[in-house]
């Protein structure tokens, strides 16, 4: 995916996340290592390696707004 791609997605998108996911691929693109990134962001390197590598397998969309996990009924809650 192209710099330019990643910028002008940046500048159209909303949600939270996706933006930092955008911001971690550009500062990528520009030479930042992973180490850096996260020192930069707050993000553990394996979060950023999981966004780094969803942009390269998914289209855009997909690899942005990836689809909320299922809720499970914690043990609390069950009933007997």
């Amino acid at each position: 995916m192209s710099t330019a791609h990643l910028h002008q997605r940046f500048s159209d998108e909303t949600d939270p996340k996706a933006v930092k996911c955008l911001s971690v691929a550009l500062e990528s693109k520009s030479g930042l290592s992973p180490a850096k990134i996260e020192a930069k962001y707050g993000e553990v390197e394996q979060t950023i390696y999981a966004w780094l590598n969803r942009l390269v397998e998914r289209d855009i969309d997909t690899a942005l707004h990836d689809t909320p996990y299922p809720t499970s009924r914690s043990a609390t809650t069950a009933e007997p």
